[in-house]
């Protein structure tokens, strides 16, 4: 790539690390995640997002261009203009400054795009945990009226303990997923130091990730005591309702996890790109 050659700001951003891991990698075969819940909040936020397009057409709505950016943050910088008419007479490296730094604001205003895509994701995430929230208030109120209050309290322990174990481990994995990538970027100019304070982290997150996994087990064990106890009780529309649940507030907690790391990760190559702008 051209672009990488004149400025080595752009490789992250440009060819990112194939193999980078997420906590969404590493969570992998611990919980059954429903996809198609996310896959639904998108086919939402997409037929929004073309509502919003047809109505910027329908008004003549233009969005700025990169190079009008470009004009408009060099305008900012430089009112006099004194800095163009200086650069003006400098020939090929100007004209090259100049190109590097359209792509760059072309690129940035594909992230910041990403990630105002991210963050819609996101907030459709929530309003569906908000939603699943309140389902489980109807449900554990129907297990209170059919259980004993030892079994009602068996079951308000394990939907309480699910949510910190789920995410105790998303919280480790996103860690260690991380501590991973910056180890893949190891070579011969790497600090000694870092190699060892990486090596370290990496063991630190990996026993206390097992720990985690201990008592996710611990935790498929009183699921199986409580589904036993409900089965006892609950009609099987009810039981079907409970194992959705379950299921869904799983999923949601994995998902907007998965979307909090893609929106980090979006804004720190946002910000790399935006400090290397020589304006």
């Amino acid at each position: 790539m051209d672009l990488i050659a004149k400025d080595s700001s752009l490789v992250d951003v440009l060819m990112p690390y194939p193999d980078r891991k997420t906590a969404l990698d590493l969570m992998e075969g611990l919980f059954p995640v429903n996809i198609s819940v996310l896959e639904m909040h998108r086919r939402k936020a997409d037929v929004r997002r073309a509502r919003e397009n047809d109505r910027k057409s329908s008004g003549d709505v233009t969005e700025e261009c990169p190079e009008s950016e470009l004009t408009a943050k060099q305008r900012s910088e430089d009112p006099t203009g004194k800095g163009n008419r200086a650069l003006s007479g400098s020939g090929d490296d100007t004209k090259d400054l100049d190109d590097i730094t359209c792509k760059k604001l072309e690129l940035i205003s594909s992230l910041r795009a990403k990630v105002r895509v991210l963050e819609e994701d996101r907030e459709l995430v929530l309003t569906e945990a908000k939603q699943c929230a309140e389902r489980g208030e109807e449900l554990e109120a129907a297990v209170r009226a059919a259980c004993k209050p030892n079994e009602l309290e068996r079951y308000v322990m394990f939907i309480g303990d699910l949510e910190k174990v789920v995410s105790l481990l998303l919280c480790l994995s996103s860690r260690l997923a991380r501590v991973q990538n910056a180890m893949r970027k190891i070579d011969g100019n790497t600090d000694a130091e870092e190699k060892q304070s990486l090596n370290e982290r990496h063991k630190l997150l990996s026993r206390q990730r097992e720990d985690a996994k201990d008592l996710k087990e611990n935790l498929d064990r009183r699921e199986r005591v409580v589904a036993g106890i409900l089965a006892k009780y609950l009609t099987d529309q009810q039981l079907q309702a409970y194992r959705h649940f379950v299921q869904l507030k799983t999923s949601l907690l994995i998902e907007q996890k998965d979307l909090e790391e893609q929106i980090k990760f979006f804004k720190e190559q946002l910000e790399n790109l935006e400090k290397s702008i020589p304006f």
